[in-house]
This record gives structure tokens, sequence and C-alpha cells, in this order.
């Protein structure tokens, strides 16, 4: 496939959901899909993934993350995108610790180290804090013994910025597109930052002259580095500088 012809399909994608396109284009399952958007979500989807659920690709990492609920995802993608978070693992992850001379063990939705403080942080995604219970509890104990911090996120609490939740996903979805691609637009980023101070996407893709997906691809990978930050309060997102960026 010519450059110019996979740089149509991939515009083609962006707008469609998967299962769309693969209609449209007369294809049973999805393995031209996956090659190009990296999405997944749904049992079986991925044969490499038996017995799981592959949600998506993290362009960050470049793994796949795999959560057996829709909810521990949404939660993972905010945790993604915490400016503090230095990195994150992308499935249930299992954690031990000695306690009082007994080996104890628990597992966490996904772990998170700071980017401040270089500690872990365990993270229990749930339904609700009661139904739990027992989750919670044998967490809390290994993480005192690991001196880790503990949080817990219910579906209510995840669900309750969906907004920001869905601007954080098409930055996903733009950098597992345009993965490696445009990294020379990174300093001219960080020039525009140092000269004009705080922008907005808008302004920032007019003054680029590029695509506005290729710059969500790389205002997320820079954003998720420490280089910037993103304000996903609204649509057309804030781009912050940071002592990073200016040196």
């Amino acid at each position: 496939m010519e450059p110019h012809q996979r740089r149509h399909l991939k515009k083609f994608l962006w707008q469609w959901p998967a299962h769309a396109v693969a209609a449209s284009m007369g294809l049973r399952d999805l393995p031209t899909m996956k090659n190009f958007t990296r999405w997944g979500g749904r049992t079986g989807r991925y044969a490499e993934f038996r017995g799981a659920v592959s949600r998506c690709y993290d362009p960050i990492s470049q793994q796949h993350v795999q959560f057996a609920y829709a909810y521990e995802y949404e939660a993972w993608l905010h945790a993604r995108f915490d400016p503090d978070t230095a990195s994150i693992t992308v499935k249930a992850t299992p954690v031990v610790a000695e306690v009082e001379g007994r080996i104890c063990k628990a597992v966490a939705t996904f772990v998170v180290t700071s980017r401040s403080t270089g500690a872990n942080r365990l993270h229990l995604a749930c339904k609700t804090e009661e139904r739990s219970r027992s989750r919670v509890n044998a967490l809390k104990r290994v993480g005192r013994a690991l001196d880790a911090q503990i949080v817990v996120t219910t579906l209510a609490q995840v669900r309750s910025n969906v907004d920001a939740f869905w601007r954080m996903e098409l930055l996903r979805q733009a950098g597992a597109i345009h993965e490696d691609e445009g990294l020379e637009l990174d300093a001219r980023i960080a020039a525009a930052l140092g000269t004009h101070g705080d922008t907005d996407r808008g302004r920032l893709v007019t003054a680029l002259g590029v695509s506005p997906q290729l710059v969500d691809a790389r205002l997320a990978w820079m954003h998720c580095h420490g280089l910037l930050r993103l304000d996903l309060s609204q649509d057309n997102y804030g781009v912050l500088r940071t002592q990073v960026v200016l040196q």
C-alpha cells in the first residue's frame, strides 16, 4: 500500500467505528482494522489474548491493555492521563508482601508509579467498595507492608466524568493510529509554548499547519511523558507549559 493510500485509509478508519468499516469492506473479521486502529474490547477479538479481553493498544507503553470490565479500563485511562503518572501497568497486577511473617497476596487492577515521588500506587476499580470489601482489605494489607498508597475507584466515580474520558480516549486512539509519526512536531510544539505561553488545541493546530489528529497524537505523548500538561475540561483542550518543556 502506498503512503498516500495508507493516510486516506487511516482518516477513513478514524471517522467510523471499526465494525462499520469492516461491514462496508465486506470483512467478517477485523485483522486489517486491528493493524490500523489497535482497538479491542470484545472477548476473543485477538487470538493471542486467550481468556482475556484486550481493551485497546496503549501507544505510550506500546502494550495491549487487558481488563475484564469496561469500567476497569475507564479507570485505567484516567490514571494513564494523570500528569503525575510516570508508568502504569496494563492489566490486573498481583502484589505480594510479607506481613507479620506470613506471605500475603492481593490483586490490584493496575499499579501506578508516581512521577513526583517515585512511590507506587495500588489501584482497585470496583462496582462498589461494599461488594469488594475483601479485595479492598487484602490490597490495603499488602499496601501497608509495601508502603504503597491504595486508591479505590468505584463505578459511580469512574462514570461521573464521561466527557473527560472520551477526550482521553480520542487522544489515545490518535496516538495509536499515528504511532511514531510526527516526531519532529515535538520541538515545534515546545518552541510555540516557550514563545507564546499556554495555548489550546485549536490555536496549536492552526500554528503547526498539520492534521488535528496528528497534533492530538503528539500532545498525548508529550503529556504522558511530563513534557507538557493538557487541561481536558473542554473539547478545545488547553495546552499548558511545564518547566520540562521550557528547558
